[in-house]
């Protein structure tokens, strides 16, 4: 899509019907903050644009960090699953820096909206503990005021 921006690779969902942890991997590989500010300030100098962002995100957009502690020191399990059947209790699920990257990219010079359009994990983002019902998430992409 164009003025979209992928920021990650990988999936550590392993859903039953999806093939991405098997072409990209089940361990989350993410571009820098600075990387992804470099591509859109340069997207907000094309002729074409308009102030939107269309996409920042991914096959899973909302996973920028390893599914657990465990899996910094060990890898991923090899027969457990993190989101399914049901969540691993280890799951860290945690938006704060996905947030952050969005709000950087609100506050770029020409953007207007940033939308989040593709790779949201809604389970993922109920297991959030500090809250999915949060206005603070819902909100984070409109416009700067």
């Amino acid at each position: 899509m164009r003025f979209s921006i992928t920021h990650n690779r990988g999936c550590f969902g392993a859903c039953k019907f999806c093939s991405l942890a098997f072409h990209q991997g089940r361990t989350i590989s993410c571009r820098s903050h600075e990387s992804v500010i470099r591509e859109v300030t340069a997207l907000t100098k094309h002729p074409g644009f308009k102030g939107y962002i269309h996409d920042v995100g991914g096959p899973s957009a909302t996973f920028r960090h390893p599914s657990c502690k465990k899996q910094l020191k060990h890898g991923l399990c090899k027969h457990r699953d993190c989101l399914a059947p049901t969540p691993c209790p280890n799951l860290d699920a945690d938006h704060s820096d996905y947030l952050a990257l969005l709000r950087k990219l609100r506050a770029i010079r020409g953007v207007k909206k940033v939308f989040v359009r593709s790779g949201i994990r809604f389970d993922y983002l109920l297991k959030d503990p500090r809250g999915s019902s949060s206005p603070t998430w819902w909100s984070t992409t409109s416009a700067a005021s």
